[in-house]
C-alpha cells in the first residue's frame, strides 16, 4: 500500500531500494551527482544488476564521471526532466529528493513509495512513463578518465593569429621575434601593428599631442566604441591596446580566432579616422586597397565617399574655386574630418548607410564645409554662411 514520506523515510527507502534490487536498478533524477552515502551503496550492487541513470538538467561533472565509470551501468540524458523517481523491480519511490549531499541534509523532503503488487495498478504506470522517458532519451557514452579530452586553453591561438594577420597584412613590411610580430605603417602611415600585447596593439608614431588628440576624439564618440572586448590605451596615448573580454570562454581554436578576428577589424575601423598631420602624407591602407592623400591635391577618388551625381554637380561646379581652400571637410553624419568634397560629403562608414537608400533630401547634422550642426543633406552638402 502507498505510502507518504518524510525526509528520513525517503532516504532510508532509496537505500533500501538500492540494496534489495535483484534485476535492475532505475535511477531518474535532474542532476546526476552522488552522496558519499548513495555511492557507497551503488558500489556494492553485483555486477548482474543493470543500473540505469536518466538525467537531464547539466552535464556531467567531471568527478562524477570518474566515480560511475567503474559502474555497470547505462547513462541517458533527457533535456528538461525534472522528475525524482527511484525504483527496481519490486518498489519505487517518488520523492522531491536529489541525490547530491545537501538535499538528504538540509531541505525538507516529501515523498510517496509503492509496491509492485499491493500498488501494483500504480506501479505499473511509473514504471511504464519511466520507460517512455527512457526511449526518448539520449544515451551517453563515458569516456575513461585517463582518456577524458582536456579543454581548450588557448594552446596553439598565437601561431595560428600570426599566421591570419600575416594574410590580412599581406604586402605590408613586417618584423618578426620571439614575442611576436610587428606591421609597419599598417594600417596608416605612422601606425604600427604589433601583436606584443594582447590579441593587437597600435602603436603611433606622433608627437605628444598629436596622439592625445587623436585618443580625445575616439573616446568622445560613442559609435566608435567597441563591445566585448577591453580597449586601453598607455601614457603617453602613443599604444592602443586591445585584449580580451574578462572571464571570456573559447571552446575551440576556431572560436576564438573568429573573436579575435571581429576586434581586429572593428579596431581597424576606428584607427580609420585617426586625425593625422595633415603636413605629411598619409596612406591609408586595407587589404584589397592603398588610397594616397597628399595636401591640396584631394580628388574623386580619395577617402571621402559619395557619388557623381549631376544634380549635385550643378550645385558646385560654378563655385568650386570658392572650395579650393578648404582642403577639409566633415561628414554631414558623424562629423568625421575627410577630404573637402561637396559630391562626397560622407565618411565611407556613413555613405554605406546612405546609399541604401541614396535620398538627396534625407536631413543630416552638420555642414561638410565648417562642421557646424544644422540642417544638411546630400543634395545641399554646405550651410548658407558656405555657400
Amino acid at each position: 500500500m502507498a505510502e507518504f514520506l518524510s525526509t528520513r523515510g525517503i532516504s532510508y527507502n532509496l537505500e533500501e531500494i538500492i540494496k534489495n534490487a535483484k534485476k535492475e536498478l532505475l535511477i531518474i533524477t535532474p542532476f546526476l551527482k552522488f552522496s558519499t552515502p548513495i555511492y557507497e551503496q551503488l558500489k556494492r550492487v553485483p555486477k548482474s544488476i543493470k543500473i540505469t541513470f536518466i538525467y537531464g538538467k547539466k552535464e556531467l561533472h567531471a568527478n562524477q564521471d570518474k566515480l560511475i565509470k567503474d559502474l555497470n551501468c547505462d547513462i541517458l540524458f533527457k533535456e528538461n526532466l525534472h522528475a525524482k523517481c527511484y525504483m527496481n523491480e519490486q518498489t519505487a519511490l517518488i520523492c522531491s529528493m536529489n541525490l547530491y549531499e545537501y538535499s538528504e541534509v538540509n531541505n525538507y523532503e516529501m515523498g510517496v513509495i509503492i509496491d509492485s503488487i499491493s500498488d501494483k495498478k500504480a506501479y505499473d504506470e511509473c514504471r511504464n512513463e519511466v520507460e517512455l522517458i527512457s526511449l526518448n532519451a539520449s544515451k551517453i557514452r563515458l569516456i575513461h578518465w585517463e582518456e577524458k579530452i582536456e579543454e581548450y586553453n588557448g594552446e596553439g591561438f598565437s601561431k595560428m593569429w600570426i599566421k591570419y594577420l600575416k594574410s590580412y597584412c599581406n604586402g605590408v613590411k613586417y618584423e618578426e621575434s620571439d614575442t611576436g610580430i610587428m606591421f609597419f605603417d599598417y594600417p596608416a602611415k605612422n601606425i604600427n601593428l604589433t601583436t606584443n600585447y594582447g590579441i593587437v596593439s597600435f602603436e603611433i608614431q606622433l608627437s605628444f599631442d598629436k596622439c592625445r588628440k587623436i585618443r580625445d576624439k575616439i573616446t568622445q564618440n560613442k559609435s566608435l566604441s567597441i563591445t566585448n572586448y577591453r580597449v586601453f590605451w598607455s601614457n603617453p596615448y602613443d599604444k592602443i591596446h586591445l585584449y580580451w573580454e574578462k572571464k571570456i570562454k573559447f571552446n575551440t581554436l576556431e572560436e576564438e580566432l573568429e573573436y579575435g578576428k571581429k576586434g581586429f577589424l572593428e579596431l581597424v575601423k576606428m584607427i580609420g579616422i585617426f586625425e593625422v598631420d595633415y603636413a605629411e602624407d598619409l596612406t591609408v591602407k586595407d587589404n584589397s586597397q592603398h588610397i594616397r592623400i597628399k595636401t591640396g591635391q584631394v580628388n574623386n577618388d580619395q577617402i571621402g565617399i559619395g557619388v557623381n551625381n549631376q544634380k549635385v554637380q550643378a550645385k558646385t561646379n560654378n563655385s568650386q574655386k570658392q572650395y579650393n581652400k578648404h582642403i577639409w571637410g566633415f561628414c554631414l553624419r558623424c562629423g568625421v574630418k575627410l577630404p573637402f568634397n561637396p559630391n562626397q560629403p560622407y565618411c565611407k562608414s556613413c555613405y554605406s548607410s546612405w546609399s541604401y537608400w541614396q535620398n538627396y533630401d534625407f536631413p543630416e547634422n552638420m555642414c561638410h564645409c565648417c562642421g557646424e550642426e544644422g540642417p544638411s543633406s546630400m543634395g545641399k552638402p554646405l550651410c548658407s554662411k558656405c555657400c
